[in-house]
């Protein structure tokens, strides 16, 4: 393997393990240091790769988009029940690997302390953009398509809502079902279930 290639193979690999420091500690415990001791790299190479903190956040956060884009594009479309629409819709926002609400409340802080960035702004819009197509394509099947910003900024609500309650991930998609029953039922020419 060439020197140019290992190059390339180490700093991905900081990129990955920058996006798990992310994941699970939030933007904050973002260090070079840290980030190096999860990659097992030494300390310099992270600094040697990323002139800065925020070239390392920025590039830790493209990569987690990235990933996130290619696994939204995996959720497949249900049937027409509202409810099982709202279970997929769910695995848009919430990765399936997530099973503990402080793992939620993480990707959302994540979320929010990057808008402190302009550039970082920049990666969540155009993110933000592939959470409506591809709620777009789950509400098909409930004639709600043309209606995904709409969903996707009451998703995104609901689960802010479901983060500071004592539920389970079920009563969030019973709540989301039955949003998409009223949004059904309120649309001319919809279906109703």
């Amino acid at each position: 393997m060439s020197r140019q290639a290992r190059g390339r193979e180490r700093r991905a690999a900081i990129v990955a393990a920058a996006g798990r420091v992310l994941i699970r500690d939030g933007v904050a415990a973002l260090t070079h240091r840290g980030v190096a001791d999860e990659a097992g790299v030494p300390l310099g190479s992270t600094t040697y790769y990323f002139a800065d903190r925020q070239e390392l956040v920025r590039e830790a956060v493209t990569w987690l988009l990235a990933q996130e884009q290619v696994r939204r594009a995996g959720v497949e479309a249900s049937d027409g029940d509202p409810l099982r629409v709202a279970e997929r819709l769910c695995a848009l926002v919430i990765p399936p690997g997530f099973s503990a609400r402080t793992e939620v409340a993480l990707l959302y802080e994540r979320l929010a302390g990057a808008l402190r960035d302009p550039e970082l702004a920049r990666l969540l819009v155009a993110d933000a953009v592939d959470l409506r197509v591809n709620a777009a394509r789950l509400l098909a099947p409930i004639g709600l398509s043309e209606r995904a910003d709409m969903v996707a900024s009451l998703l995104d609500g609901r689960v802010i809502q479901w983060l500071g309650e004592d539920t389970e991930r079920a009563a969030l998609a019973a709540r989301i079902a039955a949003d998409l029953r009223w949004l059904t039922a309120s649309s001319p020419g919809k279906i109703r279930s």
